[in-house]
């Protein structure tokens, strides 16, 4: 699905402060998971419920025994993702380790990718100005 770390064109975007504010379970048996919604080189991502919250989450699951990097790069990326505080950068609510697996809960947004916005709104291609706002918005998450 791409660029799940940092969704584009998003509909629904929750503050770190907004999801904070809500106390997450830092145990798997707090979420329910719905459905997968992406993937990628390092995990799955899933639409899950939180009862705690009374609201959806994302959740990435990654499989560290499966996982390329090492446990100092995963660790890193983790600080990075915890210290970032850009609107168009998805922050991270909390994480934690569930046997082999690492769970990262993230607020889920719903506004799609730029998949879905081709395939729904322009099949022939984006207009100029849309191209424009979202290659400004990558560029300027790329830049923080």
């Amino acid at each position: 699905m791409g660029l799940t770390w940092s969704r584009l064109l998003v509909s629904r975007y929750y503050t770190m402060g907004d999801v904070e504010s809500r106390r997450l379970p830092s145990r798997s048996d707090g979420y329910e998971l719905r459905e997968q919604i992406g993937s990628g080189l390092s995990g799955v991502v899933y639409r899950a419920w939180c009862s705690s919250i009374d609201d959806e989450v994302a959740i990435r699951i990654i499989d560290l025994d499966q996982l390329q990097a090492s446990l100092e790069d995963i660790q890193r990326d983790i600080k990075v993702m915890s210290l970032s505080s850009h609107p168009n950068v998805l922050p991270f609510s909390t994480c934690f380790v569930s046997g082999h697996d690492l769970w990262v809960v993230m607020p889920l947004l719903t506004g799609g990718s730029v998949s879905s916005l081709l395939a729904c709104a322009y099949p022939d291609g984006l207009p100029p100005p849309v191209a424009t706002y979202i290659l400004h918005s990558v560029v300027a998450a790329l830049d923080y």
